[in-house]
């Protein structure tokens, strides 16, 4: 029923949110979507965890456009097996989000 109903993107986004508890893993995440969807996903993501205190969730991206998003602990190159620690302390890992209307005849638009 899921098939005929979602698109891929939305299917994947029910998929990531019915598997997030403590130690999840979700794998490429993120695959099926556009860059721009894909950082929404990490964004959201990242704040429902955050929000729960879940703990050892461990997520494998091929994006990398999602890692300030995401605000990782730690990342793991696969290819290199080089593995980066975020320098940042956790409270100022959360990115700000700001959005700035520029649609015609809306309040704040242009006109």
């Amino acid at each position: 029923l899921l098939a005929r109903v979602l698109s891929d993107g939305e299917r994947q986004r029910v998929l990531c949110a019915l598997s997030l508890e403590n130690g999840a893993v979700l794998d490429d995440f993120a695959v099926v979507v556009d860059d721009r969807n894909a950082t929404s996903m990490a964004a959201s993501l990242a704040k429902y965890v955050r929000s729960r205190s879940l703990r050892r969730v461990l997520v494998g991206t091929t994006k990398l456009c999602v890692l300030p998003y995401l605000a990782p602990d730690f990342v793991l190159f696969a290819e290199s097996g080089v593995v980066a620690l975020n320098p940042y302390p956790k409270q100022q890992r959360s990115i700000a989000i700001r959005i700035t209307p520029e649609v015609e005849g809306f309040v704040g638009g242009k006109g």
